[in-house]
């Protein structure tokens, strides 16, 4: 079975089976992306009329478009078998990460159980409102993603087991221990048999186990006591859980917005809000089965947002401004929706695995897609990205870091996972405002295609933010690199991001020397071997640095005249040797190519500095600034160039 293929999806291994249904890790040809293969029960009789019922759920659960639901990309047909095409996520179940907790003795912390049950509770909020149920949730249908994030699986299915005439002792599509006592007693499911589901979900999570083994015992037997399981649970958790799964649907929880509004109120003060700042970085890119330390630290880099959110709502209280509680947690249950005018910052990308020999690579991928994303301005007028270099001098790791430095309200995080045979990328477009994922795409690709990986990665990133990527001007010159000289010019880019360090710049020299060595007309990484070289000589001093960058970087225009990073470096290196006249026509062909790169101006503006044209340098500094007018570094240097040619006034206004 390894080796079959089902349509276009080649089978890579099973993924689990029982009655209920076999399910498959497989990749989609078209695409190049992994997918997940559910073939349904064969308690599902092939009937035209059950087929009928699965395409019509299908088409119902693929219209909920929600950073917490999996996403259902098709239904198809095999020899008889109906299937469906899932979303991948890597990440394993919610009940795997509970037993495997309880495995080794340990539980979920309050923290924890909020941040998975709201993440819950938005998608579940989300499709409510949009008249679809879920009739079966269950820990084992709350998958966790390769960054973290929680989203739940299997919308809608069970009433395709209920309505096709399948036999009545023959399981659904998963344990029934969490069915409402309505469900249990044979009738429909309504947004409150969720809310009991949940219920027993939240139990799950306390203490490890599941409060009834079987449908009979939910109607007639009361939940047990979570505080004889768990007495470090407040009292108050216990009436949650008391509520959500009361015997009686019109006792219960009667919306997904008001059990989250108790859950928020009760996890109010707990490690989640104390110490998500300090766990931020490691929850940011971690692929919670990666290692078990990292599973037990506090998980949903997301759940930052409580802390802004609390801390704002406090203000708001002593103030008597603040607005109903049942207001804000709607508001923040509704999905995020990208802001008209979108000013992004691109973060560093993690190093899944820590492996020190992908470093470079990863953080190569990282300087390319913001180098993509930087041309993608200037046919987006609505788009507005920190270079590269901006964000790596800052040291900026985080979307809150990113929105005090550079005033964004976007930050792209993402992780990178790279073996012997390919390399897969997972992204998280996110607000950084009230720090939540309003959007999350995997990528994978063989080590052989790496061109063809961040091209994927580029038109991910752009369709996240809600962009055409094809209207991207193009700066090349149609031709791909040889594969191995791309991996190297990926890790002269990552050498080059860390030039600080001292060993940096020549391991950046090194990788784009023998990028060049497999393919000697690829200008890329001529421009980076350039800026490698120019940087050296700007830390040494020795004039031989000098010379090989305007080598690089001259014959990197020869080959593709359209590449702003040679003419930017070709700059730099006639303003290090005095040729300012040279340096300013560099400079302009940089920013006729790219219009958008504050950093250009910034370079231009002392060009015309040192050539004695002041009202000209003022006026690049300025446009430096009208580029990202929250962002205090332009307007700090547009002060020190008041400050160092008397003019004090204008300075302090600056450094005001």
């Amino acid at each position: 079975m390894a080796s079959r293929r089902v349509s276009h999806y080649d089978i890579v291994e099973e993924l689990g089976g029982s009655v209920s249904g076999v399910v498959y890790k497989a990749r989609d040809t078209r695409l190049g992306r992994t997918v997940v293969l559910r073939f349904l029960s064969p308690y599902l009789p092939a009937s035209q009329e059950a087929v009928t019922r699965v395409v019509d759920e299908a088409r119902a659960i693929s219209r909920l478009n929600h950073p917490h639901i999996a996403v259902l990309y098709d239904v198809g047909e095999e020899a008889g078998e109906t299937y469906l095409v899932l979303e991948h996520l890597p990440g394993g179940t919610l009940h795997q990460r509970v037993r495997d907790l309880r495995q080794a003795g340990l539980h979920l912390s309050l923290g924890e159980i909020g941040g998975y049950a709201l993440q819950v509770c938005a998608g579940l909020a989300y499709a409510h409102r949009r008249g679809v149920i879920h009739g079966e949730l269950s820990s084992g249908r709350v998958m966790l993603s390769g960054e973290g994030a929680v989203k739940i699986t299997d919308f809608g299915l069970a009433r395709v087991y209920r309505h096709s005439g399948a036999p009545a002792s023959g399981p659904s599509l998963g344990a029934t221990a969490c069915l409402s006592p309505e469900q249990a007693r044979g009738g429909e499911a309504d947004p409150r048999a969720d809310i009991f589901s949940l219920g027993v979900v939240l139990y799950e999570m306390a203490t490890g186990e599941l409060p009834f083994q079987d449908p009979h015992e939910e109607v007639e037997a009361r939940m047990p006591s979570v505080a004889a399981v768990r007495p470090d649970l407040p009292a108050a958790f216990g009436e949650i859980l008391a509520r959500a799964t009361d015997k009686d649907p019109e006792e219960r929880y009667q919306s997904v917005e008001e059990l989250a509004e108790d859950l928020q109120r009760v996890c109010r003060g707990s490690e989640v809000v104390s110490t998500s700042a300090r766990t931020a970085d490691a929850v940011l890119n971690a692929d919670t089965r990666q290692t078990r330390s990292r599973e037990h630290q506090p998980l949903l880099r997301w759940l930052r947002s409580w802390r802004t959110a609390l801390a704002a709502a406090a203000a708001l209280v002593t103030l008597g401004l603040a607005v109903p509680l049942r207001e804000r947690v709607a508001d923040w249950l509704e999905p995020a929706t990208l802001p008209e005018r979108k000013l992004l910052a691109v973060l560093p990308f993690a190093n899944l695995g820590e492996q020190p020999a992908n470093q470079a690579f990863c953080d190569g991928l990282t300087e390319t897609l913001t180098a993509r994303l930087n041309q993608l301005e200037q046919a987006a007028d609505s788009l507005r990205v920190v270079a590269a270099g901006e964000v790596r001098a800052a040291k900026v790791t985080r979307a809150e870091e990113a929105r005090r430095r550079f005033g964004v309200n976007l930050a792209l995080s993402g992780s990178v996972q790279r073996d012997r045979d390919g390399v897969r990328v997972a992204l998280a477009l996110v607000d950084a405002g009230r720090v939540r994922v309003l959007d999350n795409r995997t990528v994978g690709g063989r080590l052989v295609d790496l061109a063809e990986l961040e091209e994927g990665i580029f038109r991910h990133t752009a369709t996240m933010l809600g962009l055409d990527p094809l209207a991207q001007p193009q700066d090349g010159d149609g031709r791909m690199a040889a594969p191995a000289a791309y991996d190297l010019y990926l890790q002269g880019r990552g050498h080059l991001r860390r030039y600080d360090v001292p060993t940096s710049l020549d391991r950046a020299i090194s990788a784009f020397q023998q990028a060049l060595q497999q393919d000697p007309d690829y200008a890329p990484a001529l421009a980076g071997l350039g800026e490698a070289y120019g940087r050296k000589y700007r830390k040494t001093r020795d004039p031989q640095w000098i010379g090989e960058a305007q080598r690089s970087a001259t014959r990197a225009v020869e080959l593709n005249d359209r590449l702003a990073p040679a003419y930017l470096t070709l700059g730099l290196v006639h303003h290090d040797e005095g040729r300012y006249d040279e340096a300013v026509a560099r400079f302009q062909r940089a920013l006729k190519l790219n219009p958008v790169d504050p950093a250009a101006y910034r370079e231009l503006a002392r060009a015309y500095a040192a050539r004695g044209q002041q009202q000209e340098a003022v006026q690049a500094f300025q446009k430096a600034i009208d580029l990202w007018p929250d962002y205090w570094a332009g307007h700090s240097y547009l002060g020190d160039y008041y400050f160092r040619h008397g003019r004090d006034q204008d300075a302090e206004r600056c450094f005001l």
